[in-house]
């Protein structure tokens, strides 16, 4: 049986690193606060990471970081962080195939309709 969602921790950062930062920020505000995020994308993931150090948090000790696009850089910055890494032209034929003008690929419920082959890069 799937684990249940907290909905209120599924935020939109836009896939950009300014988005990333500013939600990023709001999450590990809470009081609540996640032990983990996961970027949608490695800019979000990066800004992410730098919320956790200029905020004083250790990644993974405090919380732990994965995103969603393996780029060659992660790898090597510290601390190393986990990918998700997904077949681009499988990707595409997905977003190709699509029927025009749905926005059926959007939003936090995407990816229980939607889940191409991905592999985790643990780090």
């Amino acid at each position: 049986m799937p684990a249940e969602v907290d909905l209120s921790l599924v935020v939109e950062g836009g896939y950009t690193r300014a988005g990333g930062y500013t939600q990023a920020m709001r999450l590990l505000a809470r009081r609540d606060r996640p032990t983990a995020i996961i970027g949608a994308n490695n800019m979000t993931g990066l800004a992410a990471l730098q919320v956790m150090q200029e905020m004083g948090f250790r990644c993974p000790d405090d919380v732990s970081l994965a995103m969603v696009e393996d780029v060659p850089w992660s790898s090597v910055i510290t601390p190393r962080v986990t990918t998700v890494v997904q077949d681009a032209q499988k990707l595409g034929k997905l977003a190709a195939t699509a029927p025009a003008g749905k926005n059926h690929l959007r939003g936090p419920r995407a990816a229980a309709r939607h889940h191409p082959d991905a592999d985790i890069c643990a780090r």
